[in-house]
């Protein structure tokens, strides 16, 4: 409920931005068309009246420009106001450039972060991996406008199953390390769980007990129809072991 009045709330502010942008605009034109036709009332005025004397001269340049004077208020109304849309418009380039500025520095942190966890586990579980760098730039994305905290469960749920729902049983079908083990000992194990989660974690910053909650999100997303059997899997774990 708190996440969707938030997010209410920044579409409201960005309908209300953009509607005041936009009526800022059309205040401008509007300004700009009434001085474009002063300025052409003036020029008729001086071209349809022969006595009218118009010259390169001191006093020429005089006679002319005190034809502007009768629409001073309306040229300098329109010139402050483009002079200040303008002044606008490089300000919110400036603060997007140092946005993005910002975000490019976060991702390559973030980038720098994840690639180093991922070297970890690239033995025991490389299409983990190619997974992670696949959705790298989606999830960054989705995260920094969490400002990379999850800071409930719901948050925690939002982007499991957005990026890792699918994937879950693909991640412990490849994980090579017990991959010749098709059994398990409890209805809460996995073999690929403990590699995702030092992945996972190192990502946001996260609220109290996420890890056990991790946990059962991922279990919830694997095969339903996994053998489980305490007693084979430690047979088939021995055996393995001596294998190795």
């Amino acid at each position: 409920m708190e996440e969707k009045t938030k997010n209410r709330f920044k579409i409201d502010e960005n309908i209300n931005k953009g509607f005041f942008s936009f009526l800022f605009l059309l205040i401008t034109c509007i300004l700009i068309l009434f001085s474009v036709l002063a300025i052409i009332s003036i020029h008729w005025s001086i071209l349809s009246n022969i006595n009218i004397h118009i010259s390169i001269s001191p006093k020429g340049i005089n006679n002319y420009l005190r034809y502007y004077f009768e629409y001073k208020s309306l040229f300098s109304i329109t010139i402050a106001t483009v002079a200040a849309y303008y002044g606008i418009l490089r300000l919110k380039i400036a603060t997007d450039t140092y946005k993005d500025k910002l975000k490019q520095d976060r991702f390559d942190e973030f980038k720098f972060i994840l690639q180093s966890r991922l070297s970890e586990i690239e033995v025991k579980n490389p299409f983990m991996k190619r997974e992670f760098e696949r959705i790298r730039h989606k999830l960054f994305n989705k995260l920094y406008e969490k400002k990379f905290s999850l800071s409930n469960k719901q948050d925690l749920i939002d982007i499991f199953n957005e990026f890792f729902k699918e994937r879950v049983k693909a991640f412990e079908r490849e994980d090579r390390e017990f991959k010749n083990i098709n059994v398990y000992d409890t209805a809460m194990s996995s073999y690929s769980f403990d590699n995702f989660r030092f992945v996972f974690l190192s990502c946001v910053d996260s609220y109290i007990g996420i890890s056990r909650d991790l946990q059962v999100l991922y279990i919830e997303n694997m095969d339903k129809k996994r053998r489980i059997d305490g007693d084979e899997y430690t047979m088939s774990a021995m055996n393995y072991g001596k294998r190795l």
